[in-house]
């Protein structure tokens, strides 16, 4: 990896530090200025999430409890903090030293080719240009294979988040121009058709679903998920503030009959009018298996943090596999623990491999 790719990923980790931390207080705040309709936990919650995570080692405080048990209305000790899974779980089950390789959009398809993903048509790999079979090719026959197309998908494959750089284009292309803005280790994919249900979220944005599963004992598993509707008039569902998450019960498939934005306020409706509470994620269980068949293809790693888009044809379609640092508040503020069911078991994992 070359000094730039290096300073890159630290400044995108420090990002996303700031990011999580900048959250963390949200909810401090949160706490501090709502304590009357923020409740303090009864002393037998207090006692009951405390004794919870002293089975496993920690000590901790139950503030991430108390604010998760207001929004979410659901009791269950297993909330986990910041502290706990990104200085201790994240780092014993991942190999954080090769997660950045295994992130690679170029490399997706061939990664995860149990599943289905975005079609590739041109690879910018450390400057190198390939096409959809990984043949080098030249700047001239990359925007010949372009011209193939009415539009596509220009993002960034390496060291993003929130969709930073992802671009919808459309002819007359320009390759030079778009190798001049991207420089370097990028992708040019074919854009995705969203089920017309998830298009009623928002229809100017892909609403993909972040799908957290874990891989023990020879199975993957849903620990949790949530769907990210994005911006009205954007394309991409992570840009901007003015987004909302919305919870999805990971056994029934359903919406909760919430949402909340990226400052973790809570509605009840978004700028669409689409009255998402208690609808169905199209073909639920199909997204589930494939999920499923993704995470066995990267066995590196016990956690995987998927972006899933349900493609018109209700077949789910593997965005983006992320392997490090997800957002665990996001997922809990918006109806159940990060680990989900899998929490006992992940913990008993942990306690026998732990570094």
């Amino acid at each position: 990896m070359g000094i730039k790719s290096v300073v890159r990923r630290r400044l995108e980790n420090h990002r996303i530090k700031k990011a999580h931390k900048r959250q963390l207080d949200t909810i401090r705040q949160h706490i501090a200025a709502s304590k009357e309709n923020i409740a303090p936990l009864s002393a037998a919650q207090d006692e009951e999430a405390k004794a919870y995570w002293q089975r496993f080692g920690f000590d901790i405080k139950t503030d991430w409890h108390r604010f998760f048990y207001a929004m979410t209305g659901r009791w269950t000790p297993q909330y986990i903090t910041n502290s706990v899974f990104y200085r201790y779980i994240q780092d014993s089950l991942n190999d954080r030293r090769i997660t950045s390789a295994w992130s690679d959009k170029a490399y997706l398809d061939r990664f995860v080719n149990a599943a289905r993903t975005p079609r590739c048509v041109v690879r910018n790999t450390s400057g190198r240009l390939s096409n959809e079979s990984f043949e080098l090719i030249s700047p001239e026959e990359a925007e010949s294979i372009m011209n193939r197309y009415d539009a596509l998908v220009v993002k960034p494959a390496l060291f993003t988040s929130k969709g930073n750089g992802v671009r919808l284009i459309k002819k007359p292309y320009d390759f030079k121009a778009v190798d001049r803005e991207y420089k370097s280790n990028y992708v040019i994919q074919l854009p995705i058709t969203q089920h017309k249900d998830m298009a009623q979220l928002n229809s100017s944005s892909v609403n993909t679903i972040r799908v957290n599963s874990v891989l023990l004992d020879g199975k993957a598993e849903i620990m949790s998920c949530f769907v990210k509707v994005g911006k009205q008039g954007e394309f991409a569902d992570n840009s901007g503030h003015e987004r909302y998450f919305i919870g999805i019960d990971p056994q029934t498939g359903k919406y909760m009959d919430y949402c909340i934005d990226h400052d973790l306020n809570k509605y009840t409706s978004i700028p669409s009018g689409f009255n998402f509470a208690g609808q169905p994620v199209p073909n639920f269980d199909q997204l589930k298996e494939t999920v499923a068949k993704a995470h066995a293809c990267i066995p590196h790693f016990a956690f995987a943090f998927w972006d899933v888009c349900v493609e018109a044809d209700g077949n789910a379609t593997i965005i983006e596999a992320n392997l490090d640092t997800p957002n665990i508040i996001v997922a809990q503020a918006t109806g159940f623990p990060f680990l989900g069911e899998q929490t006992e078991q992940i913990m008993r994992y942990y306690q026998t491999h732990r570094k």
